[in-house]
């Protein structure tokens, strides 16, 4: 039987794929024009937008009728490929029945299916943060060890893809061996007390042979589906199979990157951009907004028929820094269509946590805040990709990229993340991937790799994962006020588990980039840390390592707040700060 490589591995080893995969060529566009890409969006009690494209540029016209009876009509005489009509007034609660058709301008006629619509506005989603973040990572390997690996890391949660390219490889008869080894693979994991959170994602080329006319990807399966009802039928046999037993759901996988939408390939810039021709090249409004919306949607409309209880959130955003993209789904109306709002979290080089710090916090969480205002949203956060890319040796051109500078990013934004009280899942990328990775990508994001012989081996960070994933994952917590003295670069953060009482308190000096990212050497720092709303009593106080194993132990006693005197390690010209991490635990009186 001939071997398939996972679509997973493709993505993780792009360098190496060609435009077009020989094994699964993009088929030619029709013959004759078309209409293609039919959606809706702004979806309400009485009106909705419809979004649809041509594959030619066409004079167009929407016939909307009820019940027999002809409601509306629109007429749009100008010959465009990306059509859009705003229909008002329909009737509640009835489905009404939208006719497209349309003339090219050599006089050809062409006309979409019919199309149902029951205008409703679904209301927002009820899920609210559950008190605790779940820990989890991305599994590459195929073999039992890898399971075993990512039970070992406490990790609670398995991000894993169930890809349309592998289910329907060939049009609508599904790959029986493909499903029955994924299903096993999710039976797998529950054995071992891990969840999957299942991304939904990439199309296939036999279902998006206009769509490939558009635009040139990385790969014939990227860019979304000609047709949605296609696109159902793959989310609903998916559901379906999986009985209930996948509770959380990521819709895409970076649609704002190539994979999806258009654009530069921000996080992979050795590769070629994509070949485009207006309207379609770089237009996140028609990416977005009138391809992407409806197909989340349509998930949201799979759900509540067979999985009322799933968790759905939007496809991670690959860098979406300024918020523009979320501001552009939430103007399209899908609030009400997610529980959870995904977002991917890297930076630029070099790399520091002070640079990373200033693209997430400054960046992403500044202007998650402010589209959710402006919208008037409110749910928790997901990051579905967090990692950190590692060399063997200090590289001044990456910036702070070591093993024991990734152990301490973990750490660090670990809890800058559990300090906001809001994030509900943090998945780690990823957990393992082969030896000859190396050799063609240096920058290891993975916990463990394989030997020459194929067998697991554990990095530095693996064990640093393993004990964030252990000590706070799937652990009702609390973030208490912490405030240094001096607080000139300095960060600050405790959280208390709920069930032992326990704080852990972190905290470290944070370098200054200077004009081009990098961070000038800085010495040791003396603070004075005061954590506060503790109770009143004796402590008992471990200085913790990178691992979580205790290096020192002392004691202190706290009236209404705990005060400590730390010294903050220094920040070298190859390594990243340090971080004074502490383990507080009350002391019972005799």
């Amino acid at each position: 039987m001939k071997s398939k490589i996972s679509l997973a591995a493709l993505l993780l080893f792009s360098t190496t794929i060609l435009a077009v995969d020989p094994g699964h060529p993009i088929p030619p566009a029709p013959g004759k024009p078309g209409i293609f890409g039919v959606g809706f969006t702004n979806n309400t009690d009485t009106s909705a937008r419809v979004v649809f494209t041509t594959s030619e540029p066409t004079s167009a016209t929407i016939v909307v009728t009820a019940n027999g009876k002809e409601l509306s009509r629109v007429d749009q005489p100008a010959f465009d490929e990306i059509h859009s009509a705003d229909l008002a007034n329909l009737p509640k609660g009835e489905v009404c029945s939208i006719a497209i058709s349309g003339v090219t301008k050599d006089g050809k006629t062409v006309a979409a299916e019919n199309q149902t619509l029951k205008p409703a506005l679904r209301a927002p989603s009820s899920h609210q943060w559950p008190g605790y973040t779940i820990f989890a990572s991305t599994i590459n390997s195929k073999g039992d060890e890898g399971l075993n690996l990512m039970a070992q890391t406490g990790a609670r949660m398995a991000r894993m893809e169930i890809s349309w390219y592998d289910l329907f490889p060939k049009g609508p008869d599904i790959d029986q061996v493909y499903l029955d080894h994924f299903l096993s693979r999710v039976a797998e994991l529950k054995k071992r007390n891990i969840e999957p959170l299942l991304v939904l994602c990439y199309c296939v080329p036999w279902a998006k042979a206009y769509t490939a006319t558009t635009m040139t990807w990385r790969h014939p399966s990227f860019g979304p589906p000609d047709s949605l009802e296609d696109w159902e039928h793959y989310v609903r046999t998916a559901v379906t199979a999986l009985h209930g037993s996948v509770k959380y759901y990521e819709i895409w996988n970076e649609p704002d990157a190539g994979y999806l939408a258009t654009g530069n390939y921000i996080e992979r810039p050795n590769l070629p951009p994509p070949i485009g021709r207006p309207p379609f090249k770089d237009n996140w409004q028609y990416w977005l907004g009138d391809r992407f919306v409806p197909m989340i949607e349509r998930v949201r409309k799979i759900m509540d028929e067979l999985q009322p209880d799933a968790i759905v959130m939007n496809g991670g955003w690959n860098r979406d820094y300024t918020g523009q993209r979320g501001d552009l789904l939430f103007e399209r109306g899908v609030a009400p269509y997610f529980d959870v709002y995904a977002f991917h979290t890297y930076c630029s080089n070099p790399m520091s946590f002070s640079r990373w710090y200033g693209a997430i916090d400054g960046g992403f969480r500044k202007n998650i805040d402010r589209i959710f205002d402006k919208h008037k949203v409110r749910m928790p956060l997901a990051v579905t990709e967090w990692g950190w890319p590692v060399w063997d040796q200090p590289n001044p051109e990456k910036g702070f990229v070591t093993f024991p500078d990734a152990q301490k990013f973990y750490i660090k934004s670990s809890f800058y993340f559990l300090s906001m009280q809001r994030m509900e899942l943090l998945s780690q990328f990823s957990l393992g991937i082969g030896p000859h990775a190396r050799d063609i990508d240096p920058a290891m994001f993975a916990l463990a790799s394989e030997d020459t012989d194929g067998k697991a081996v554990t990095e530095p960070t693996f064990m640093t994962f393993q004990w964030l994933a252990t000590t706070f994952g799937s652990r009702k917590y609390r973030a208490l006020p912490v405030q240094a003295i001096p607080d000139t670069q300095v960060k600050a953060y405790a959280i208390q588990m709920q069930d032992t009482g326990d704080t852990y308190l972190a905290v470290w000096q944070d370098g200054v980039p200077d004009a081009k990212g990098a961070i000038p050497p800085q010495p040791a720092q003396d603070v004075e840390v005061t954590v506060s709303d503790v109770k009143d009593g004796n402590y008992s106080l471990q200085n913790l390592d990178l691992v979580g194993n205790p290096t020192s132990q002392s004691q202190a006693a706290a009236n209404h707040s705990l005060k400590l005197k730390l010294t903050l390690p220094e920040i070298s010209s190859t390594e990243e700060s340090g971080i004074s991490l502490v383990k507080i635990s009350g002391i019972k009186a005799q």
